[in-house]
């Protein structure tokens, strides 16, 4: 737990004394049940020393936690400062691609399609059909395959490389297991379908990432979070709102995870019409594993109650949308309006910004977005009218 200022202290200490007194107790058994002084508890409520995890613990404990002001509750990646968001923007974006995969190949109904696929026989072969098992082993051996690996890694160029309508030829290419069009067989695995191609080169992707991972193994291996998720509440003004019109596959932020993951609009849907996976149900969409692709995002700048800055990045692959969007009047600026966060949006807080910094870290976020620079004066009058620290202001009392 960060440090308490003053006021948070001071906060605590009075919101545990009131309750007390409320239960027709004194400040002495207040510090008794806590086990310190009563001088001590004195001081606190002065705003002297310091409140420890523990007393706070304790504290919640017999009273409860103090009512602060109004704040916005999110789940958010939560960074100590502008760089190390980032520098992981790249790593998180693979890992929660790679958790995505893990999540669709655990599914039992997309293992028995690919199974189901991999171990049937050609309608001319008389040979006893392979047991689930011998197929599981058959495709766990293709995708450590050097052939199929090198098949793989063209695919994988493909992605980040081509435009939505051009094609991999997965099934006419050109090693000495081809056969026909729209079939290749490697080993004792024959794959004649693209989204099975496509789900087998997911596969191949999370071999490369975990050497452990088996495909179809009961003991499944574990994606930890690169960055965890936390509850956290934003207290004070929302006093600037950052939102380009809209965010293009060739956008920098796009780009850069086209370059690591490949282009996702280039990636086989796996569930449609005819798919072994199944079509589409309209109420309730399958998520395909794919990379993130960012159409929205919007950074806001919060001056808190204590009068620290706090930035609060939300990354939508939709359009944004808010919850007052049918009514006929709204407030029409951005920063009177709150979005929804849907399941798939990745939202980072950027907590505690120095003002001294303020005003360069607003422009380095201007400048990830491709938003033009410009003199902050909305910025500036915004942290007058909430009573913030404006530097090189000449404050007139």
């Amino acid at each position: 737990m960060p440090n308490l200022t003053k006021n948070d202290l001071i906060l605590w200490i009075t919101h545990a004394i009131a309750h007390f007194e409320s239960l027709g107790k004194k400040q002495k058994d207040l510090a008794n049940a806590l086990g310190i002084e009563t001088t001590r508890l004195s001081e606190m409520k002065n705003g002297k020393g310091t409140l420890s995890p523990n007393l706070i613990e304790r504290i919640t404990e017999l009273c409860g936690a103090p009512r602060r002001n109004p704040g916005r509750f999110e789940y958010a990646e939560l960074y100590t400062d502008l760089d190390a968001f980032f520098s992981s923007f790249i790593p998180v974006t693979e890992n929660r691609f790679y958790r995505k995969i893990l999540n669709i190949l655990s599914n039992a109904d997309n293992l028995d399609a690919i199974i189901n696929h991999c171990g049937s026989k050609d309608t001319d072969e008389l040979d006893t059909p392979l047991s689930r098992q011998e197929t599981i082993d058959n495709i766990n051996i293709l995708i450590t395959n050097e052939e199929f690996h090198n098949i793989c890694v063209d695919y994988k160029k493909h992605l980040s490389d081509s435009g939505v309508s051009l094609k991999f030829n997965w099934g006419n290419y050109e090693t000495n297991s081809f056969n026909s069009k729209d079939k290749l067989i490697i080993g004792n695995i024959t794959i004649s379908d693209e989204k099975i191609f496509h789900s087998l080169y997911l596969a191949w992707c999370l071999k490369q990432h975990i050497a452990e991972y088996e495909f179809g193994n009961e003991r499944l291996v574990n994606i930890n979070s690169v960055k965890d998720i936390v509850s956290i509440v934003m207290t004070g003004d929302r006093i600037l709102t950052l939102q380009p019109e809209s965010l293009w596959v060739k956008h920098p932020i796009n780009k850069e995870i086209k370059n690591a993951l490949g282009n996702a609009r280039s990636y086989t849907d796996i569930y449609s019409r005819n798919s072994p996976f199944g079509d589409h149900s309209f109420d309730s969409p399958k998520k395909e594993p794919k990379p993130d692709q960012w159409t929205d995002i919007r950074c806001e700048v919060y001056l808190s109650e204590n009068m620290n800055y706090h930035f609060l990045i939300h990354m939508t692959e939709d359009r944004m949308e808010f919850e007052d969007q049918g009514i006929l009047e709204y407030p029409t600026e951005l920063n009177d309006r709150e979005p929804i966060v849907r399941p798939n949006d990745r939202v980072a807080i950027i907590e505690n910004i120095s003002s001294l910094e303020l005003y360069r870290q607003v422009e380095e976020l201007r400048k990830w977005v491709s938003m033009p620079s410009d003199n902050l004066y909305q910025l500036k009058k915004k942290i007058a009218q909430a009573g913030g620290y404006v530097p090189e202001a000449v404050v007139l009392l």
